[in-house]
């Protein structure tokens, strides 16, 4: 995920006053690539969740 990405989901989430970007948001940008990050990882892992359990299930299997 790229900053200009990041920072357009942040607004599209309602962080657009102006007070909220200063000039120099270096730190805040931080903040929200660890979030962005986090997020990513969960979805991930519960994507994953979803295929492990279709793995187990016996009756979508093609071997019977």
């Amino acid at each position: 995920m790229t900053r200009d990405e990041i920072i357009a989901m942040a607004k599209e989430a309602g962080c657009v006053s102006a007070t909220f970007w200063p000039d120099d948001f270096t730190g805040l940008m931080g903040v929200f690539e660890r979030f962005a990050a986090l997020v990513a990882a969960a979805e991930r892992e519960a994507c994953a969740k979803v295929c492990d359990d279709k793995a187990q299930d016996i009756s979508l299997s093609n071997r019977r």
